[in-house]
C-alpha cells in the first residue's frame, strides 16, 4: 500500500479546488464514491473544503461549517462514506497524515471514512455497519440465498399485481417520504429536502441513477427507489413506501425485482445500512454481507463547551 508520508497533504478552499482533477481522482481511486464527486459536494456541503495530496493522487472532502463561533467537521446528510479517496490504497500512514492536516481552527470532528480506509488506534473510532450483496450470480442462485420469511411475503406480493415505472419523477417518492416518516425525521427540514431533490437530478443528468417507482392495481405510487451508480456499485440511496405499500410488501418486491434485473452483472448492491435494527435484518434478508466503515470523534473544546456540545447533540437528534 502507497502511502504519502514524503507528500503532506495540504487544506485547500472549495473554490480552490481544481474541480477537474478532483473529480479525476474519484474517477480512478480504487474506493470512489459518487458522492465524492465535486459536484455532488457542491449541492450537498455548500462551502466545502478539500485536503489533497500531490497532484490530486488523494484527496479528502472537508465540509467546515461554523456556529457559535465553533468550526466543526460533520458528516454531512445524505453522505454515508467519505473519508480518504485514492488511486493507490491507503493504509493506516495515510490517514493519520491527512487528519493532522486538517486545519487547526477545527474544534469538533464527527466524520464517516469509507470501507478501505484503515484508521490507526491512536484515534476514538467506531464502526458503522453496511450491507452490500455481490450481483456475480444468475437470480436463481441469489434467490436461494434469501431468508424464508422473504419467500414467503414475496410470494403473498406477487399477488398485488404490481407494477414498475423507471426513470420516474423523484419528487413524489420524496414527498411520500415526508408524509410517512416526516416525524421521525423531523431533524430535515426544507433545505435538507430542497438539496436531496437537486443532488438526485444532478445524478440523472449524469446518468449516475435510477428511480424506480412500484404503482398498485389502482395505479396509486405505493412505493419507490432511487439508486445511484458509481464505481461498481448500485446504492441503494433513498427509499418510500405508502401504508398500504408497506402492507403489500411492495418494497421487498421492488428490491427482488430490481436484483433479477442485474443478477449476473457483477456490480454490488449497496444498501447503505442500517444503524435500525429492523431495517438491518430486512437487508440481510436479501443474502448482504456486512461491510463495516469507520465513524471517527474528535473532540477539542473546552469542558464547559463540550458539555454545551454534546447537550446541543442530544436536542438536534430529538
Amino acid at each position: 500500500m502507497d502511502t504519502i508520508n514524503t507528500i503532506p497533504p495540504v487544506y485547500i478552499q472549495g473554490d480552490k479546488i481544481d474541480r477537474e482533477k478532483w473529480d479525476h481522482c474519484i474517477d480512478n481511486a480504487v474506493n470512489g464514491n459518487i458522492c465524492a464527486y465535486s459536484w455532488f459536494l457542491d449541492i450537498l456541503c455548500a462551502g466545502w473544503g478539500g485536503l489533497v495530496a500531490g497532484d490530486y493522487e488523494f484527496v479528502m472532502p472537508v465540509p467546515v461549517a461554523s456556529r457559535y463561533g465553533i468550526s466543526y467537521l460533520l458528516q454531512p446528510r445524505f453522505i454515508q462514506q467519505s473519508g480518504v479517496f485514492g488511486i493507490h490504497l491507503s493504509d493506516a500512514g495515510t490517514i493519520d497524515s491527512f487528519l493532522e492536516a486538517l486545519p487547526k481552527k477545527i474544534k469538533v470532528v464527527d466524520y464517516h471514512f469509507n470501507h478501505l480506509n484503515n484508521l490507526s488506534t491512536r484515534w476514538n473510532v467506531k464502526m458503522l455497519a453496511n450491507l452490500w450483496l455481490k450481483l456475480d450470480k444468475p437470480y436463481t442462485e441469489l434467490r436461494e440465498a434469501y431468508s424464508k420469511n422473504l419467500i414467503r411475503n414475496l410470494k403473498k406480493s406477487n399477488h398485488s399485481a404490481f407494477r414498475i415505472i423507471k426513470n420516474d419523477d423523484p419528487e413524489p417518492l420524496i414527498r411520500m417520504f415526508r408524509e410517512e416518516k416526516g416525524p421521525e425525521f423531523s431533524f430535515l427540514n426544507d433545505e435538507n429536502y430542497l438539496r436531496l431533490t437537486r443532488v438526485i437530478h444532478a445524478c440523472l443528468e449524469r446518468n449516475k441513477a435510477k428511480v424506480w417507482s412500484v404503482y398498485n392495481r389502482h395505479k396509486e405510487l405505493c412505493a419507490g427507489a432511487v439508486w445511484l451508480h458509481s464505481h461498481g456499485k448500485f446504492v441503494f440511496y433513498f427509499s418510500a413506501q405508502s401504508k398500504t405499500g408497506r402492507s403489500e410488501g411492495a418494497m421487498a418486491w421492488l428490491i427482488d425485482a430490481f436484483i433479477g434485473e442485474h443478477a449476473s452483472s457483477g456490480e454490488i448492491l449497496d444498501f447503505e445500512g442500517s444503524a435500525n435494527p429492523g431495517l438491518a435484518r430486512f437487508y440481510g434478508s436479501f443474502g448482504s454481507v456486512l461491510q463495516p466503515y469507520p465513524r471517527i470523534k474528535i473532540n477539542r473544546l473546552s469542558p464547559i463547551l463540550k458539555m454545551m456540545y454534546v447537550f446541543y447533540r442530544k436536542i438536534k437528534k430529538n
